[in-house]
């Protein structure tokens, strides 16, 4: 694949869902109600019932197969935000939140039209030998979850994002009440600007992106104390301490994805590098550059501390301490940095 083929395979794709894994959905949404205004929120009971056509690792689900769980889902304004809780009968989804902890579980690649949607994910298993973890059509809605984690640490899911509508009885709203209007208006007033990823390997982590899922081209960075200012660490003003990592840096449609490769002195990444070895870190929402100051204010009243923070390049970020609040990491940028700083592109093509 040539330079120019990687960007023309890039043109008119975007990620149009973000989901995380919950241990307790209604607490989970409640708090982003809370915390972040975004909603509201429809809440639905998954199960065979609801789902028709199912696949379960390219295989129909058994006749006699029984599993539930529930999946939340809320519009922000250029994503659609999505948790999932597991009930009984699934054990891949136990078996993330035994090993991760809540935490961010995959991001949804727009497919369309819907029918496309598992022509696209026999496409990856015919081609790339990716495994269909999952399909399932609800409403007007079809969703494929792709076998990618192995081959690239990420876990991906194909789909429409089309209507969902449940049965009343396996589906409620929340909140409840006439604030609801007002509430979307808040919600859609979020904008996920970059999905961070952590790996052990950067070139491999890369590579497997590229071959895989074909994202690219690359912009490789080192990122350490020396050219980082401004820097805060948990919540305080870091004092002269030492770190660095590496990343790459591409966008796919209005988002941008980063791949950080460990490195040392950072310490919600070594946290999660121990615990996850490599996956979906943190989602970034964008600031106006003007009130940047004051939403990072607004956390920090409520105690939610600034785990990593700086000024790279010209652009200002806040990774904040949100996981047992949110369930997700979440962070700040106003996205207002330059291109400086690029060592090299992947593929050196």
């Amino acid at each position: 694949m040539t330079k120019q083929d990687l960007i023309s395979r890039m043109e008119g794709r975007f990620i149009s869902q973000i989901c995380g894994a919950s241990s307790d959905i209604q607490r989970t949404i409640a708090n982003w109600t809370k915390l972040m205004n975004v909603g509201p929120w429809l809440v639905l009971n998954s199960s065979p019932a609801t789902i028709s056509n199912l696949l379960a690792n390219n295989k129909p689900l058994p006749e006699n197969a029984d599993f539930h769980s529930y999946c939340a889902l809320a519009s922000l304004g250029n994503v659609q935000l999505e948790f999932n809780q597991p009930l009984w009968g699934d054990d891949a989804l136990p078996a993330f939140l035994d090993a991760n902890g809540e935490s961010w579980h995959h991001f949804k690649e727009h497919i369309t039209p819907a029918d496309a949607v598992l022509q696209t994910g026999r496409e990856y298993l015919e081609t790339k030998g990716l495994d269909i973890v999952s399909y399932g059509e609800i409403d007007q809605d079809r969703y494929l979850n792709v076998g990618t984690y192995a081959a690239v640490g990420v876990n991906l899911e194909l789909g429409n994002t089309g209507r969902i509508q449940f049965p009343p009885e396996y589906q409620r709203n929340y909140p409840e009440g006439d604030h609801a209007s007002s509430l979307a208006e808040k919600s859609r007033q979020w904008h996920a600007g970059e999905l961070i990823f952590v790996t052990d390997h950067l070139e491999n982590a890369l590579s497997a992106w590229v071959k895989y899922l074909q994202v690219g081209p690359w912009r490789i960075q080192t990122i350490d104390d020396a050219i980082v200012s401004d820097v805060v660490m948990d919540g305080h003003a870091a004092d002269g301490g030492k770190f660095r990592c590496r990343i790459g840096r591409c966008r796919w449609g209005d988002k941008r994805l980063t791949v950080i490769e460990r490195g040392y002195g950072i310490a919600p990444v070594a946290e999660y590098a121990f615990r996850s070895k490599r996956g979906m870190f943190a989602v970034s929402f964008q600031v106006d550059p003007g009130k940047f100051d004051a939403k990072v204010a607004y956390f920090a009243e409520r105690g939610i501390p600034v785990r990593l923070g700086g000024r790279l390049f010209g652009e200002r970020f806040a990774l904040l301490d949100t996981e047992s609040i949110l369930g997700v990491r979440i962070a700040l940028s106003d996205f207002a940095g330059t291109d400086d700083g690029v060592e090299t592109t992947f593929p050196a093509f």
